[in-house]
């Protein structure tokens, strides 16, 4: 039998998310377009657009004690040689008085790096970017407390890229950066603010490959190597921070194209993790084949590679096989969430937008794996072409208030500048809890217009986030989602009599004790006609309105075992519960849950004369699909049912007829 645990609330305690995305807390606008603005600043007409196409996601940073903010800008399409870095004020509620100023710095600004002491800050200048003959390349170093250049680090003969980041040794007095264009890594001299040393690497095999291209830098904890993303010939190459040479390259590309495997492929935001003692490095590759969603056709993961920085050789198994972590399209930022628990790996969707519409790439999703164990925890994917995330942009973590931290995004909706439905513009917020599996979803914007967020920053001391609009230019300071509001559902009619059964299935050889819950949902998107008691239990009251929360209890499965139930009779409670809607869902933190939702139809006779399954792409590792519960109305004849799995409303429907 199920352990079942009966929690006695008040009815006011129930009601902890109360309908509210934001809580009491009001948005903030940075907009140096607006009649708030400085004239000086107004005059400057920034925009974060260098074209009508390309996303560059700006970089926003803070000061350690949140009172600061900065932003880079360019200062108009038609004038994209001068760059600029907006200060602010994150918590100023006179508008007026939020903006500070405006900083001149390079041509196309594009990247943004405080020193490990935050007393300066390098902005990366990517000069003419695109141009075969760019010589604009330069590094403008701002001093935080007078809020001006004190130096611009020459760099003619460098061609930095879209993944140059300044990467500082522990002291601060050496800076790294590479130069994507020209193969080359730079070392920089912090207190004379100049190159004083270029390290250039050598295509390993110049028939195939004319370039390097080293993008992301990551140094290792104790100082003495840098690992470099080469993203031309897919490896990367350890380098020697005493001797400043190349030690040893990883070769990630060691086997020929073959489409039915993963083919290497880095990109500009593919970044190498090391862990702490400084043994296993992992970089996460896009790829070459392309995926696939469609019922029937293999699937091809991307993956994560694990290699030894010691040796330059990739982890294998004792058959002589790669050792990796299977992510799905596109992945990009590998990083660790605060508690250092979980390995997080986000998964980008577009890159950029254009009059014919978003260009597509992938859904995207955040895998966490147990660290350093990399045990695949959950994986939330948001599988509609309405959820999108850029590569150039970013993604921070907000407490829950439990001891863990849930990723946040910023998912803009798809751009056509002939489209004027409603934009599905929102900050998600993935649960990173084991129990909680769907997002919250704050809505951006007034809902009126097309803002396109693509980043955004914490802002430290407070629990809220800078987000930038790609479209407007303007920066907006909002809190997270209070509570997770789970993911749209929608209704199957289906004929009276039928009825609905869960199987689940313990194909190990050991008992399984899986955790099952039943949860309220929403199915009305962004309005909060009935999202009240979004995200929590089912609960019943008793005659002293007192509420009996249904929480998780626990089903063991022998090896071997299946579980067939009527999901009726499987919630503990479930007849006193009233006008409540929501999902049965079930979890492990380390086992995958096998099995199907199985609705069936008995003739007069007492015939199964047809019966539909619903069930997952492959298995889960997090939330199973189960019926949609409905307390009200007439619960036989109609079935919701949603995906908590891929968080949208995708469920694969096969159906069976016997006769």
């Amino acid at each position: 039998m199920p352990i079942r645990f009966i929690v006695i609330l008040t009815l006011a305690g129930i009601f902890l998310s109360g309908g509210r995305l934001f809580g009491d807390d009001e948005e903030y606008l940075v907009d140096p377009n607006g009649e708030s603005a400085p004239q000086a600043i107004q005059d400057l007409e920034l925009t974060f657009r260098l074209n009508s196409y390309d996303i560059n996601a700006p970089t926003i940073l803070f000061t350690a004690d949140g009172t600061l903010g900065f932003v880079n800008y360019i200062k108009s399409e038609s004038q994209s040689e001068q760059g600029y870095v907006l200060v602010f004020k994150p918590a100023e509620a006179d508008p007026a008085q939020r903006i500070v100023t405006a900083i001149p710095v390079g041509q196309f600004p594009a990247l943004m790096y405080f020193n490990p002491a935050q007393t300066e800050m390098s902005v990366v200048n990517l000069g003419n970017f695109g141009s075969t003959f760019n010589t604009f390349c330069t590094i403008s170093v701002i001093q935080i407390a007078s809020q001006s250049v004190i130096a611009t680090i020459a760099a003619p003969e460098a061609r930095f890229g879209l993944g140059s980041n300044v990467l500082f040794s522990s002291d601060g007095g050496v800076a790294y950066i590479s130069s994507t264009y020209t193969d080359e890594i730079l070392r920089l001299n912090t207190s004379s603010y100049q190159v004083v040393d270029k390290l250039k690497l050598p295509a390993e095999f110049p028939y195939y490959y004319a370039s390097v291209a080293p993008s992301c830098l990551t140094l290792s904890h104790d100082g003495t190597f840098i690992c470099s993303t080469n993203t031309f010939n897919e490896t990367v190459s350890i380098i020697s921070t005493s001797s400043f040479t190349e030690l040893r390259r990883v070769i990630l590309r060691d086997v020929p194209y073959n489409a039915t495997r993963h083919y290497a492929n880095l990109t500009f935001r593919n970044n190498v993790l090391l862990s702490e003692d400084d043994t296993l490095g992992l970089v996460g590759s896009a790829g070459l084949g392309s995926a696939s969603f469609d019922p029937g056709v293999v699937f091809i993961p991307d993956q994560v590679f694990l290699f030894d920085p010691q040796t330059g050789v990739k982890i294998k198994n004792d058959d002589g096989q790669d050792i990796f972590l299977p992510v799905e399209d596109n992945p990009t930022t590998l990083t660790l969430d605060p508690t250092g628990r979980y390995l997080v790996v986000a998964i980008a969707s577009y890159d950029k937008v254009d009059s014919t519409g978003a260009e597509f790439y992938g859904y995207p999703a955040m895998h966490m794996f147990t660290w350093p164990e990399l045990q695949l925890f959950k994986i939330q994917q948001f599988r509609s072409p309405e959820y999108n995330l850029t590569r150039t942009g970013a993604f921070g973590f907000t407490p829950d208030g439990a001891g863990n931290y849930d990723p946040v995004f910023p998912s803009f909706s798809t751009f056509s500048t002939y489209d004027s439905d409603v934009p599905n513009e929102k900050l998600v917020r993935v649960s990173g809890s084991y129990l909680d599996s769907t997002t919250g979803l704050g809505a951006l914007g007034d809902g009126e217009n097309r803002f396109m967020p693509v980043t955004l920053s914490p802002v430290p001391g407070s629990s809220n986030f800078a987000v930038a609009y790609f479209l407007t230019g303007t920066v907006a300071i909002v809190p997270p989602p209070e509570a997770p509001n789970f993911s749209d559902a929608f209704s199957v009619f289906i004929e009276e009599g039928r009825f609905s059964s869960i199987l689940m299935l313990n194909p190990w050889n050991e008992s399984v004790n899986y955790f099952v819950q039943a949860i309220q949902t929403n199915n009305t998107n962004d309005n909060n006609e009935d999202d009240d008691w979004a995200g929590l239990p089912f609960f019943w009251l008793d005659e002293n309105n007192n509420a009996y929360v249904i929480d998780p209890y626990e089903i063991v499965l022998e090896p071997g075992q299946q579980l067939v139930s009527m999901f009726q009779g499987l919630v503990p409670g479930y007849d006193k519960v009233e006008n409540q809607h929501g999902f049965l869902k079930a979890g492990h933190p380390e086992r995958p849950i096998v099995g199907l939702t199985y609705n069936g139809h008995y003739s007069d006779e007492g015939v199964l004369t047809r019966g539909d399954y619903l069930q997952a792409g492959h298995e889960m590792y997090q939330d199973a699909i189960f019926p949609y519960l409905f307390s009200v109305g007439n619960n036989v004849t109609v079935l919701h049912y949603t995906n908590p799995y891929f968080n949208q409303m995708r469920v694969q429907r096969l159906k069976y007829g016997l006769v």
